[in-house]
């Protein structure tokens, strides 16, 4: 490792913020953000000093003392690697879901992915453009996003919103919003609900702050507000599911089926697959139909494009794309190809469903995973039936779990499905269990005691 690459590391050790206990938080700002944080604080970069071995020193003025440790002094010295992007720490809803599966093999797809991103997304077996109808457009980054290339680096007179850890006497940036943010103000009052929040005593006490708050956010017109709301309610449902009383899971059933916006929805019907499993359902068949209607044709050409390439990696990275083209639409298109010969292609298949796939493909790929012989791709579909919520799958997952290679894919989805008799599957596997796996086990049980 680096030495610029070793220091960073150690500015963003983690660590307990406030003082705090581990697992206080219940937002999810709280646990990624401020479970790293010894102080949150508005500011402004005074000086700015020479780098010395890609480290520079800032002297930053607090104006305001947000939440954390609240010195007497108002400056300090601030660390931080000299052409480091500083994150956002607030990002809007529009960055890549969390229900996502990296294959074993990445490099091979990952060559293969790029190679048609180079192309223009054209195929160079088939001579295949990807189709615009349908295509599920990225909305634009927010500033500040700490993804590819943007972020931002301190000029003297910066001022926002400082995220900061405690590095002896002086501090280490965790991350930052910049005053010219164009959604500065907002994220500044997210900012003191979720630090109101995380401030009171009990555990309870915060879950029904928050629940309270989000759910009432989800009515807002503006985009980015019902859009983080519901990226925080889909945290609290798979961590807290039992805090939502049976209205609360009506209520998000009802959201979701008025909500227009894609992206939002999604993380709406992941929070309502935890916390309301039938609706959740019943929501995913009505869409899968409807949206497998709209795109019929063009799926049929793509079905054609596929059977006439003959690389294995282009055919596993078109099919993620077809996944992200046409979401749920393409699900027995992916399916088709969960008995391909090449288990690459199957492994593609199976983690393209996770994401995109509709209801339609839990019983595929339980019929084949009973037949696969190849480890990665197996992972693959374990991985997708945890996701999916399969209770019917529980049966063959759990004969992988004497499979080393397989075991802690295994005890996640079972953990993922979570029913009575897949918590009883866990506690008699966990005497036996890795050690890796063991702790995980552990951990499911315990979210699943605190929320009953």
């Amino acid at each position: 490792m680096s030495t610029r690459a070793s220091l960073l590391a150690c500015f963003l050790i983690a660590g307990s913020a406030f003082g705090a206990p581990s697992g206080r938080y219940v937002t999810q700002l709280g646990q990624r953000v401020l479970a790293l944080c010894d102080k949150v604080a508005l500011g402004e970069i005074s000086a700015i000093n020479p780098p010395f071995r890609g480290v520079t020193t800032a002297r930053v003025s607090i104006a305001e003392n947000l939440g954390g440790l609240d010195l007497p002094r108002e400056s300090l010295t601030l660390m931080y690697i000299s052409d480091y992007l500083a994150p956002d720490a607030i990002r809007s809803t529009f960055e890549e879901g969390s229900i996502t599966f990296s294959p074993k093999r990445s490099d091979r797809l990952r060559r293969a992915a790029e190679s048609l991103e180079e192309s223009g997304g054209e195929s160079r077996a088939t001579g295949n453009t990807s189709t615009t109808s349908g295509t599920k457009t990225k909305a634009p980054s927010t500033p500040g996003d700490d993804r590819g290339e943007q972020g931002v680096r301190f000029l003297k007179g910066e001022r926002g919103i400082f995220f900061l850890r405690k590095r002896g006497a002086s501090y280490a940036l965790i991350g930052f919003i910049p005053e010219h943010d164009p959604l500065y103000k907002r994220k500044l009052e997210r900012l003191k609900k979720v630090l109101a929040i995380e401030a009171i005593s009990s555990r309870d006490g915060r879950i029904r702050a928050a629940r309270s708050i989000y759910i009432q956010s989800l009515k807002a017109k503006d985009v980015w507000e019902r859009g983080n709301a519901a990226r925080e309610i889909e945290y609290m449902a798979l961590q807290f599911g039992g805090a939502f009383d049976n209205d609360a899971r009506l209520y998000l059933a009802e959201r979701l089926y008025n909500e227009k916006n894609p992206t939002i929805a999604a993380a709406l019907e992941r929070a309502v697959r935890s916390v309301a499993p039938d609706e959740a359902v019943a929501y995913a068949v009505d869409a899968e139909e409807r949206e497998r209607k709209v795109h019929a044709k063009a799926l049929a050409k793509e079905e054609k494009y596929l059977a006439a390439n003959k690389i294995v990696e282009l055919r596993a990275a078109e099919l993620i794309r077809i996944a992200n083209t046409y979401g749920r639409a393409a699900t027995q298109l992916l399916c088709n190809n969960l008995n391909d010969p090449d288990a690459l292609v199957r492994e593609s298949a199976a983690g393209a469903l996770a994401r995109d796939g509709g209801p339609s493909c839990r019983p595929l790929l339980r019929k084949a995973l009973e037949v696969e012989k190849n480890d990665d791709a197996a992972r693959a579909m374990i991985h997708t039936l945890g996701v999916k919520s399969d209770p019917e799958a529980l049966p063959l997952i759990a004969k992988r779990l004497t499979n080393s290679e397989l075991e802690q894919a295994a005890v996640q989805a079972v953990g993922r499905i979570g029913t009575a008799d897949a918590l009883k599957i866990l506690r008699r596997h966990r005497n036996s269990a890795s050690a890796p796996s063991r702790a995980i086990i552990d951990s499911i049980l315990a979210d699943k005691a605190g929320t009953r």
